[in-house]
């Protein structure tokens, strides 16, 4: 009888034992999930962080490279006389050997009014007023200006106005070099390493993306009101 009281104990400590064994592995597991899951987010939101920097960073550079080009542009003695002279196709001729070094997509000649003398982009539309353009008007008045606005032809990209000197000092047009980002290059490097999808909106339109439909890039799609929200 003694020995039957002492082996039901044994198997009660057995089962006892097994138990706390699952329980064990159950609470085991729940941690393990809890910290995958944060984990997982941690990952995410760095991944996250770490493609917003390189989009900034690439923004950035085409800023600066942009305000270089229209320097050089501007500082360029073939360019000065060919404004000076209204020289329409001595200024597309200096125009396209430069840019086949600075490689801009966009390149605007005004004269002292803020009318379109020549765009290297689209040589065949020229005389229209870009004067609304913020770096234009500060370019007229002497000032170096760097921005991100739309354009009469671009809905989007970097803009650098520099004004024209000729050589008695006095301010004869304006340069104005751009990076449009309506061009998906600098996306696609972005995306490439940083594993991460990108999209550039102007107003509510997608104007350049990495992400495809149908075989085609997704731009032209609409952005709804309830994502607008959330986003801007």
């Amino acid at each position: 009888m003694k020995r039957f009281h002492i082996k039901k104990i044994g198997t009660k400590i057995l089962a006892f034992g097994a138990l706390m064994i699952l329980a064990s592995v159950g609470l085991t597991a729940g941690v393990l999930m809890i910290d995958n899951a944060y984990y997982n987010k941690q990952v995410s939101d760095e991944v996250l962080d770490s493609a917003i920097l390189g989009l900034r960073q690439g923004i950035n550079d085409k800023l600066t490279q942009s305000e270089k080009s229209a320097t050089a542009i501007a500082e360029n003695y073939l360019v000065i006389d060919a404004v000076e002279n209204k020289d329409f196709n001595g200024l597309k001729t200096a125009l396209d050997d430069l840019n086949a070094v600075l490689h801009m997509d966009t390149i605007s000649i005004t004269d002292d009014k803020g009318d379109v003398i020549i765009r290297q982009h689209a040589p065949d539309k020229h005389g229209d007023s870009i004067l609304n353009q913020t770096n234009v008007q500060k370019a007229l008045k002497g000032e170096a200006a760097t921005t991100l606005e739309p354009g009469a032809l671009v809905k989007l990209s970097t803009r650098s106005g520099m004004p024209i000197y000729n050589r008695d000092g006095n301010i004869i047009g304006t340069v104005v070099t751009g990076y449009t980002f309506e061009n998906s290059a600098m996306l696609d490097e972005l995306k490439s390493f940083h594993n991460t999808e990108f999209t550039i909106i102007a107003g509510n339109e997608w104007i350049a993306t990495t992400m495809m439909q149908d075989g085609d890039r997704a731009v032209g799609t609409t952005l709804s009101d309830e994502v607008a929200k959330i986003v801007i």
